[in-house]
């Protein structure tokens, strides 16, 4: 049974800098993602037509925590835009939950980007109810449906603030909660934590696993992070070659909930190597170049970010 988010009651979280795992399950329609023969191109200055993506096709569970990693310029921005509605396909389609994706579907699909975008001169439940103010719901319905999921993302006493007053990672919060609102199937994620530093990067996203939890809509979240993309995930989807297609995707069978201390285990070690040896592989064959981050956990379990 489908339950919406304003027919729901959450206990506000009295520590606004963590998301309330606690809360009541919010659940939408059939998130299944079906990405099929997906071509992308692009026309430069010179009027020469570039492939972005050739081929690409793959298949998201509904409820599934899928992540998208491979090198900068493989068009991994460009494939949510596309599952987003926001970009047009030279070829191929995208299904979800049934519904052929031409155009956005606000109310099936979600995008957050990694700049939040907040208004500045809007507050913190403004700048969350926005899309339902422009979807014309009335202003009673929205403020509490916005004031709920902030709720939900441990922001209940924050709703009254400006974006100038809050964190980084709170502001990250905030377009979160903006994209929940809408109750939507499958929540698109474009590097939402890459611009926080690297110890509020990974709380994120233990606390975004919490929330995912008790949500379960379909996730699919782009990432340069390996150690970020293996952690997170049921499925980590590999863009590979130039132009980019699926090179393979990989099943992530750690059991759930998660924490940060999976990371320092030798079974993630494994996954995740095995990804960052594929990579460069692709690397070695691929005429480009480019530079690929990865963290390796140090001696006392504590994320030393280098490169391999």
């Amino acid at each position: 049974m489908t339950q919406s988010i304003n027919k729901f009651s959450m206990k506000a979280s009295a520590e606004p800098n963590a998301i309330n795992p606690t809360s009541a399950d919010l659940t939408g329609h059939d998130g299944t993602v079906d990405v099929r023969g997906l071509t992308v191109c692009y026309t430069d200055s010179r009027k020469q037509k570039h492939t972005v993506l050739q081929d690409v096709s793959f298949n998201v569970p509904s409820g599934t925590f899928a992540t998208v990693i491979g090198p900068s310029g493989s068009g991994k921005s460009t494939l949510l835009k596309i599952l987003g509605g926001l970009h047009p396909a030279e070829a191929g389609e995208t299904v979800i939950g049934g519904r052929l994706i031409t155009e956005p579907n606000p109310d099936l699909v979600t995008i957050v980007f990694q700049d939040s975008s907040l208004l500045p001169w809007r507050t913190v439940i403004r700048n969350v109810a926005l899309p339902l103010e422009t979807a014309g719901v009335n202003r009673l319905e929205r403020e509490e449906r916005a004031q709920k999921v902030l709720e939900l993302v441990g922001l209940g006493d924050c709703i009254h603030k400006y974006p100038r007053e809050l964190s980084g990672g709170m502001k990250q919060r905030v377009a979160i909660a903006r994209g929940l609102v809408v109750e939507p199937s499958v929540l698109l994620m474009d590097e939402p934590f890459a611009a926080l530093d690297e110890q509020s990067r990974y709380e994120m996203g233990e606390e975004l696993l919490k929330l995912w939890d008790r949500l379960k809509s379909t996730v699919i979240f782009v990432t340069h992070n390996l150690s970020e993309a293996v952690f997170l995930a049921d499925k980590v989807i590999v863009l590979e070659g130039r132009p980019a297609t699926v090179g393979q995707t990989v099943d992530v069978n750690f059991s759930r909930p998660r924490d940060l201390g999976l990371m320092v285990s030798p079974e993630f070690h494994v996954v995740r190597d095995q990804l960052y040896t594929s990579l460069k592989r692709d690397r070695i064959r691929s005429s480009g170049t480019y530079s690929w981050s990865q963290e390796s956990p140090g001696p006392n379990g504590e994320l030393l970010k280098g490169d391999r």
